[in-house]
């Protein structure tokens, strides 16, 4: 047997389905006259210009914050002008700024959504009560206030689950600076030790050995054989290290002592 036309109900259990919500069997019968369809429009150009303005007002009022002070304050305390290129600021400062601005874009969001719908709420309080105390009118609306109705409660699980997206996306922003910050740290340990570990005399303890090759042939072998142990075992470890440097997104081409440790001998040569 086939089955009927979706209801409402069904409708809201499947919020992620919205164009079905959007395309109901009310929204496709309703039609508006001319003068409605003109009301609408100049409605929606009206929250337009709403939106636009507090953008701007928002914009004044941040300009605004930072352009007046006071002269005796100036002259105390002179705060030198913002510079305009980014490239010159710290990585905490663009962050910090970055997080200005997006709360202040949040705050605009939140106070143009409210008054969107307290204006919503009250054009369209008329055409309810009209709907009620009116048959005609209520055939004609009562099918789109309960569409509306749903698409409210769908609008409010998605601005929910925004939100919830939104502070997670935060949390891990938070975790990667902070996984960062150790991994620099982890960097400049390991390039400590790798200074600690270097060969001390290594020349050194060799011309001694040679000159006493006679007496101490055995032993200078054996401390050839250490020392070709030692120079390979460097080796191993200035390879790690410099695979450590490289990968961990350090820069390290300006500093001397990590291009020592990341550039060879004979590519330095």
């Amino acid at each position: 047997m086939a089955s009927g036309p979706t209801s409402l109900g069904e409708q809201a259990a499947q919020p992620n389905d919205i164009s079905d919500l959007l395309t109901t069997l009310s929204f496709d019968a309703f039609q508006l006259s001319p003068r409605e369809q003109q009301i609408l429009d100049l409605w929606n150009q009206l929250h337009e210009i709403r939106l636009e303005t507090a953008v701007l007002e928002a914009k004044k009022l941040r300009s605004s914050s930072h352009s007046h002070r006071s002269p005796q304050a100036v002259q105390i305390n002179p705060i030198p002008a913002p510079n305009p290129d980014p490239s010159t600021l710290s990585d905490a400062e663009v962050l910090a700024a970055l997080s200005t601005a997006e709360t202040d874009l949040r705050a605009t969001h939140h106070v143009t959504t409210a008054q969107q719908t307290l204006l919503s709420s009250i054009l369209s309080t008329r055409p309810i009560l009209d709907a009620v105390h009116s048959p005609s009118a209520s055939d004609r609306l009562a099918p789109l206030i309960a569409e509306r109705d749903v698409l409210a409660l769908v609008s409010s699980r998605l601005a929910t689950q925004l939100a919830e997206t939104l502070t997670e996306l935060d949390r891990v922003e938070t975790r990667s600076r902070e996984l960062v910050e150790e991994n620099r740290g982890l960097v400049g340990e390991m390039v400590r030790l790798a200074e600690e570990g270097r060969e001390p005399g290594v020349e050194e303890v060799v011309k001694e050995l040679e000159g006493r090759e006679d007496a101490w042939g055995g032993r200078l072998r054996e401390g050839e054989r250490r020392v070709a142990e030692e120079r390979k075992r460097y080796r191993v470890m200035r390879g790690l290290v410099q695979g450590v440097v490289v990968g961990s997104g350090v820069n390290w081409a300006e500093d001397e002592k990590l291009v020592e440790l990341v550039v060879e001998d004979e590519e330095l040569g």
